[in-house]
């Protein structure tokens, strides 16, 4: 099922939500809901990110925007200026070499330079784009074809200062706690790589210099992802410092001017209009709203 029931929402410091952009493409498959996977906003455009597990772009209905790709919005206008085919460069380029083409872009970036930086799950690539170069490969990940390992796929990408690149990694089915990861990337090469993370679906550096991540939750257990496990932490060379623990399958995080952060929780299996965002205090738990056990997942699902 495909309809325009996507949409991007923006909240005030005074916690009032408004519909900033709507009509976005969305789509549910058996358990799964893909919609907008990230926003990137500045003076002039919206850059939002369409998701891709839902049907090729071929097959959404006429008049809704495309989906796999990264739309790019003129606020002025509110009007669709230039659409960011990942879909199509993954047909074309199969970066992984595996023999699913696949496309599920997640999260955007942008550099000091303008360069935007897409991450894309299915695809296990990084992409860079600029309107001289389009759409260029960064790096891609290989995946076990035996399927004995877990496979990681990016989900996440910031920019740091210095222009190094941060990458945050979801491991594949049954999603083993301690496997996930942040690569740090550096003039095209790996250059540091922290472990022991999971299920990172978001990844910020901070005003302070330092690297935050998001962990969807603690474990997958027989019911399902364990509810009230997620968590924000903060990642240095001597390991993990948890900022917020206990909340709801949380998603994203961000950043604002004041330094104060802000996180998005109950991101699944939970009922139409129990999504959150909260600002984030250090040693802080999930303010109630949990949901119902998760459905049981399964390889394929």
């Amino acid at each position: 099922m495909v309809g325009p029931s996507a949409q991007v929402s923006a909240v005030s410091p005074e916690g009032e939500q408004s519909v900033f952009i709507p009509e976005l493409t969305s789509s549910v498959a058996d358990f799964t809901a893909e919609g907008v996977s990230a926003v990137l906003v500045d003076e002039e455009y919206a850059w939002v990110v369409a998701a891709g597990l839902g049907p090729a772009p071929a097959d959404v209905p006429e008049g809704l925007p495309t989906v796999a790709a990264v739309v790019q919005i003129n606020l002025a206008s509110m009007e669709i200026e230039n659409v960011i085919d990942v879909y199509t460069f993954e047909q074309e380029n199969n970066p992984d070499a595996t023999e699913d083409l696949a496309s599920n872009p997640q999260d955007i970036a942008v550099g000091a330079d303008g360069t935007l930086y897409i991450v894309d799950a299915s695809g296990n690539s990084l992409l860079s784009w600029t309107e001289a170069d389009g759409l260029q490969l960064v790096a891609a990940w290989e995946v076990d074809p035996t399927g004995a390992t877990p496979a990681p796929v990016p989900t996440s990408v910031a920019v740091g200062p210095d222009g190094a690149i941060y990458v945050g990694f979801l491991t594949g089915f049954p999603f083993p706690s301690g496997a996930a990861r942040v690569e740090k990337w550096v003039d095209g090469a790996l250059a540091e790589t922290y472990d022991g993370l999971t299920m990172v679906t978001d990844v910020e550096v901070g005003q302070d210099g330092n690297i935050y991540a998001v962990q969807f939750a603690s474990e997958l257990g027989e019911q399902g992802f364990t509810p009230n496990s997620g968590s924000v932490v903060m990642i240095s060379d001597e390991g993990l410092t948890y900022v917020a623990e206990g909340l709801n399958f949380p998603y994203g995080i961000a950043q604002n001017a004041d330094g104060n952060w802000a996180v998005s929780v109950n991101a699944s299996f939970g009922a139409p209009g129990s999504g959150m965002v909260l600002w984030v205090e250090e040693g802080m738990t999930m303010p109630g709203a949990e949901p119902e056990a998760t459905p049981e997942m399964t390889p394929e699902g």
